[in-house]
């Protein structure tokens, strides 16, 4: 069977060639219920959003959603006719963990936790004020005003959600524990 790394690469350039942002973002809306602008700033590059997205279907595992929806909604894309059934034997095969990294198996078996996602967004709101909080931002490389919605609640949510996309969740933990223990 083809391992994920052996695909990975070649679904990354159909995705590229076959689609642009409105049409990914069809994809993304239509087949797995997700919102491209929520993933990824259109402001990035299509290349860079491609990433973000393969990315956070991986971490979040709708891989399959994505590679099927994709192969839906552009049919004759011969790189889409290679990679896409390829994915969806390996997961039909071994499951999630086709495409899973040895972190995230770990994690999934139990062997690592995710913070709590309200639990972090209810520090920021209580710990920190909007100043501090864009100078969080501005340190972990982040620009505050990219964050979608109007106030601090909204900003700190956009936040932590931002950083999970991202699988940067640890990073904003130890970000938040560093200012303020």
């Amino acid at each position: 069977m083809t391992e994920w790394n052996e695909i990975r690469r070649p679904f990354r350039e159909a995705l590229i060639s076959g689609f642009n942002w409105n049409s990914l973002s069809l994809v993304l809306r239509y087949h797995c219920d997700r919102r491209l602008d929520r993933i990824t700033a259109q402001s990035a590059g299509f290349d860079s959003n491609v990433d973000e997205v393969i990315e956070d279907a991986v971490r979040n595992g709708w891989l399959e959603k994505l590679a099927q929806g994709a192969l839906d909604e552009n049919e004759r894309h011969s790189g889409l006719n290679a990679t896409v059934p390829l994915i969806l034997a390996g997961v039909e095969a071994e499951g999630k963990t086709f495409y899973q990294d040895e972190k995230q198996k770990g994690e999934a078996s139990g062997g690592g936790a995710e913070p709590d996602l309200q639990a972090m967004h209810q520090r920021l709101v209580d710990e920190f004020n909007i100043e501090e909080l864009q100078d969080l931002c501005f340190a972990m490389g982040i620009d505050y005003e990219e964050l979608s919605g109007a106030g601090k609640s909204a900003k700190a949510r956009e936040l932590v959600l931002y950083m999970q996309r991202r699988g940067r969740l640890g990073e904003l933990n130890e970000a938040i524990r560093a200012k303020r223990g």
